[in-house]
């Protein structure tokens, strides 16, 4: 009796072992299904003991994303175009020869302004091949930097649009030159800031807010000096007659605006230019701008302004051809305009 028992006993723990050792390998294998490590049935060996088997990194399910796939940018997202393609797009910066030299050398000077915003808003276009989440550790680094060109190129347009001693030195066919150069660049980083931000919304809620810390970081400005400001040679008279194509005649709407600047300027008789314009279209177009500036300087005079404090400019053709309108412009020598 005592060796049947001592059987029965051996038989229920064997039992009670196996059992066990199931429960255990049920435990583990629907732990690591949950996973998505495996769906496989455990295994049993000849004695009646599970064999979990480890999946490998190929063995994921079908569908399982990879945390280096995930951090892809999303296809739906459009690339932008290139640099040059998108400057091809933007106002004239031509220096006609035709222009006299002085006139020549502030353009070329505004040129070069427009290199420097060029170059500030370059990098920031063309630093996003590649970029992946940015909530990612190891994508961090390239949106640091994305935020970087970000913040020099809104110091750049910001020290470009300001003006630290008021008012402006350029005849108003130049002053609308650099507003239609400035606006078109303003509006190339809108957009490309616009395009990253929408770059990084793609990746969620958590991959926008970090992008948008680099934003707010670009948005703050920092203050501006005082400066001791020299006077210039002359100072813009936004004021301007126009005239029809081919004609150096005052009509009755030339000599508006003739009345218009002598009204400005019936108390002080300050010393102007006379600066007159022509189209590359019209026929001898530095005589014909000659004639435009002698025939205002002369109505002005009529009017009881100092022939002495008058000096006709002939600019030529080149200067406004954007505007498409043949005029005569001011500009106030010596002090600026009140």
């Amino acid at each position: 009796m005592q060796l049947e028992s001592n059987a029965m006993t051996g038989e229920r723990d064997s039992f009670d072992r196996g059992a066990i050792l199931a429960r255990r390998a049920l435990l583990i294998s629907s732990a690591l299904a949950s996973f998505q490590c495996s769906t496989t049935p455990p295994a049993t060996t000849d004695d009646g003991a599970t064999v979990v088997t480890l999946p490998t990194a190929d063995s994921a399910a079908p569908g399982s994303a990879s945390v280096a796939t995930s951090a892809l940018p999303p296809t739906d997202v459009a690339r932008l175009p290139s640099w040059k393609e998108a400057l091809a797009k933007g106002p004239s910066r031509e220096v006609p020869n035709t222009l006299p030299p002085a006139v020549r050398q502030m353009l070329e000077n505004l040129n070069r302004g427009f290199e420097a915003l060029d170059k500030s808003v370059q990098p920031l276009w063309e630093a996003g091949d590649g970029l992946c989440d940015p909530k990612l550790p190891e994508c961090r680094a390239a949106w640091r930097a994305l935020g970087v060109h970000l913040i020099n190129a809104h110091e750049t347009t910001r020290q470009w649009n300001s003006r630290l001693c008021g008012g402006s030195s350029e005849p108003p066919a130049i002053v609308a030159r650099q507003a239609k150069q400035r606006a078109f660049l303003s509006q190339r980083l809108d957009e490309v800031e616009a395009h990253w931000s929408k770059l990084a919304s793609a990746f969620g809620p958590l991959a926008e807010q970090e992008w948008q810390k680099h934003v707010s970081k670009s948005k703050v400005v920092a203050p501006m000096p005082c400066l001791s400001c020299m006077a210039p040679r002359a100072w813009t008279v936004p004021l301007v007659v126009k005239f029809s194509s081919d004609s150096a005649a005052l009509d009755a709407s030339a000599k508006q605006d003739v009345s218009n600047v002598l009204q400005q300027f019936k108390t002080q008789k300050s010393p102007l230019e006379v600066w007159g314009i022509a189209l590359t279209s019209e026929k001898d177009a530095t005589t014909l701008a000659k004639k435009r500036a002698e025939a205002v300087r002369d109505e002005m005079v009529r009017g009881g302004y100092d022939k002495a404090m008058l000096e006709v400019v002939a600019i030529g053709a080149g200067l406004n051809e954007t505007d498409g309108a043949p005029r005569v412009e001011f500009m106030m020598k010596g002090k600026p305009f009140p």
